[in-house]
C-alpha cells in the first residue's frame, strides 16, 4: 500500500484517548497523519500530544495559517480523512450548516466523500 496523507479528525468525548493509538498504527505503516482535534477532544488529549505522536502540527482553529486557508488545504490534500471517535454531535451537530469544527468542515468543504459508519464492540 502507498504512503497516504491521512487527515484524523478527533472528536469530542472520552474515546478520543483512543484515537492516539490509530494514529500511532497509521505513522508506523509509514504514512503521513495530520491531526485536527475538536476543542471538546483537548480537554481528554491535549494539541502537544498530537503534535508529538505525528510529528506534525496540529490545529484545531480555522484562523490558523489563515493565508493558506489551512482549514481547507488540509482536506483537499488528503487521501483519507478518518474521524475518531465520531461522536453524534459532531456527526449531527444541531446548527446547519455542519461546520461548527475543522472536523466538521473538513468534511463538508467541496470535498467528495463517502461516509460509512462503523461500529465495534471494545474487546
Amino acid at each position: 500500500m502507498p504512503n497516504l496523507n491521512i487527515v484524523l479528525g478527533v472528536g469530542g468525548g472520552i474515546a478520543a484517548y483512543k484515537a492516539a493509538l490509530l494514529l500511532r498504527l497509521f505513522t508506523e505503516a509509514g504514512h503521513q497523519v495530520t491531526v485536527i482535534p475538536t476543542d471538546a477532544s483537548t480537554n481528554f488529549v491535549g494539541v502537544a500530544t498530537w503534535e508529538a505522536l505525528s510529528g506534525r502540527p496540529a490545529t484545531n482553529n480555522v484562523f490558523d495559517a489563515v493565508d493558506q486557508v489551512n482549514h481547507v488545504r488540509i482536506g483537499h490534500e488528503a487521501d483519507l480523512i478518518v474521524v475518531a471517535p465520531a461522536t453524534a454531535d459532531l456527526l449531527a451537530p444541531k446548527e446547519p450548516p455542519a461546520r461548527t469544527t475543522v472536523v466538521a468542515g473538513l468534511v463538508v468543504d467541496g470535498i467528495k466523500v463517502e461516509i460509512e459508519a462503523v461500529a465495534y464492540k471494545p474487546v
